[in-house]
């Protein structure tokens, strides 16, 4: 739980800078470009730690399963590009019909 509110916080706080860009594209790439490899780093390092099973997936320190975590983060990143894939399309979507067919309002 400790592992999981610091790593939270970490991002928070370095996060903050992103708050300035225009799009959220460009705040999914710098997390990508800048935060993902530390986070991952960090995460595969914790992994190694001997740590009782209720910290971090519960692997308690075993090689064969320090890699979870950071796949974990990987796949969370590539949800959140596919949402924000899907909701561009539908905003495109709405967009195109909406100069098609006019707009009411």
């Amino acid at each position: 739980m400790a592992v999981r509110i610091s790593l939270s916080a970490y991002i928070l706080i370095e996060s903050t800078c992103a708050i300035d860009l225009q799009e959220p594209t460009e705040a999914l790439l710098w997390f990508m470009i800048k935060l993902l490899p530390n986070v991952m780093l960090i995460l595969f390092l914790v992994s190694l730690l001997p740590l009782p099973p209720q910290f971090l997936l519960g692997n308690v320190g075993s090689l064969l399963f320090a890699s979870l975590a950071p796949a974990c983060v990987v796949l969370a990143t590539g949800i959140a590009w596919i949402l924000w894939g899907m909701i561009l399309g539908v905003v495109n979507l709405i967009t195109t019909v909406r100069r098609r067919f006019g707009s009411s309002g």
